[in-house]
């Protein structure tokens, strides 16, 4: 496993030298399979951002630990590593901490000891997969939309029953919203909009569409930004997908563009619904491979709960032209005689790994790239509407929902291209440690759940 960002780095990393030096301590970033935002803070004396040799030993198993407690999964195999990994930084991923004046943040990759790229790093297998989109030519840019609950701390209940795009309700975060963008610019972070969602206290943050890596990283500290923020102001934030069974849940739901020498390839006019030849077989091989694809989408026993028919998720195996029932959407242009310029995929919630969910997506649309796949006919409306009979004779299907299914699907043919990009292994182990949190959850009411998992989330 080659890492083609070596170079970059080492160069990157004299770039920041300036930038870096004084500052005392460094957060390490990563995120495990479980979805959970994690970090180690390092005195800037022994992980020196202006070394591209610095590293920090990191246990193997690190990465692959569930939610619901701090154990390492039975099962685990990795038959060419060794216990102990080098933790290095990603040179381009340098920036002041948010966090602290006189610290810096870093994202972290791992290594072997011998400098090879651990395959079992999420973020190294990003990208490997833009890397690979690459070598055709292509490069992807994305945006995310962030929902998440304001909670009363004592309570852990919403403090205000408002309507979506309720004025009354954004005015009186209009202060909270003007700091967070100051904060968020400061650290290079682009909030585009924000406004009241349907629940009670839920809202909606949406960051600006960009590079692949750049997005992810600022999609990471947004959050955690905004949970810092509220949480000196007596709120408690959770992004957890289904926070309460009676109100919508959180997405997170990602626009993606196929780019290609520095133009939006996305659009033909002349094509029906605007879309090119090469979108259309890009967006053919995700709706193809959906049903192994969803899991790493929507990895959590919680997940399960939000994905629900009309609630504006998807539960169906379509897609559709400005369908927000459909879990892919082509979004109509606002321009007339303009073709169509991105696409939204709804699945996506905030327990997943964000740097694999976004890897395998691009798998899967590289596969429809390479193989000229086509898309079905759209779905416009909600096809939950529709009798069984008639979802059956359009070949309508639901989407997987239980976990042993999912399992089922992805060792399937269905599964075959990310299993053959990432190797049964390392599928093989993020399963077993998702299949901890199913067996764990399936005896704990919704309440207890919440409360375990709010502040995680």
């Amino acid at each position: 496993m080659k890492d083609n960002n070596h170079d970059h780095n080492s160069s990157q990393l004299q770039h920041n030298k300036t930038k870096t030096q004084k500052d005392s301590l460094v957060l390490m970033c990563y995120q495990n399979f479980s979805g959970v935002r994690q970090a180690k803070l390092m005195s800037s004396e022994k992980y020196d951002l202006n070394d591209p040799d610095s590293h920090t030993k990191f246990s193997t198993c690190g990465l692959f630990l569930p939610c619901c407690k701090d154990i390492i999964a039975p099962g685990l195999k990795f038959l060419n590593a060794p216990r102990q990994l080098k933790m290095v930084p990603d040179a381009q991923s340098i920036r002041k901490s948010p966090f602290h004046p006189n610290h810096s943040l870093v994202f972290s990759k791992l290594q072997q000891p011998d400098g090879r790229p651990f395959v079992g790093c999420p973020r190294n297998q990003l990208y490997r997969a833009i890397d690979s989109l690459k070598e055709i030519g292509y490069y992807l840019k994305i945006g995310i939309e962030i929902e998440f609950y304001l909670l009363d701390s004592k309570t852990l209940k919403p403090t205000e029953s408002n309507t979506e795009s309720s004025l009354t309700s954004l005015v009186s975060l209009i202060d909270d919203f003007d700091q967070l963008n100051l904060i968020m610019k400061q650290n290079g972070i682009n909030l585009e909009a924000a406004h009241k969602e349907c629940g009670s206290s839920q809202y909606e943050a949406v960051l600006k569409y960009g590079d692949v890596v750049k997005t992810l990283d600022d999609y990471y500290l947004a959050k955690e930004i905004i949970t810092q923020h509220f949480k000196k102001r007596g709120y408690v934030v959770t992004y957890l997908p289904k926070p309460f069974m009676e109100a919508p849940g959180n997405g997170a739901h990602v626009h993606m563009s196929l780019w290609k020498n520095g133009i939006n390839v996305m659009s033909n006019v002349k094509n029906n619904h605007s879309l090119s030849a090469e979108g259309e077989n890009f967006m053919a091989g995700i709706l193809k491979y959906y049903d192994a694809l969803l899991h790493f989408l929507t990895p959590s026993p919680n997940s399960l709960k939000r994905l629900q028919t009309q609630n504006y998720v998807g539960c169906y195996k379509v897609w559709g032209v400005e369908n927000k029932e459909a879990p892919i959407r082509l979004i109509s242009p606002l321009k007339p005689n303009q073709g169509c310029q991105q696409f939204e995929i709804k699945s996506f919630d905030n327990t997943a790994n964000f740097y694999f969910a976004i890897a395998s997506t691009i798998v899967c649309g590289l596969q429809g790239l390479k193989d000229e796949l086509k898309l079905p006919q759209p779905e416009n409306d909600d096809v939950h509407l529709l009798s069984i009979k008639e979802r059956e004779s359009l070949g309508i299907k639901m989407l997987p929902n239980d976990f042993e299914q999912r399992v089922s699907i992805i060792m399937s043919e269905q599964g075959q291209p990310l299993r053959h990009f990432f190797g049964d292994e390392l599928i093989l182990n993020i399963l077993r440690v998702h299949q901890q949190d199913f067996e764990f959850f399936k005896d704990i009411n919704h309440e207890d759940e919440l409360r375990l998992l709010l502040e995680r989330y």
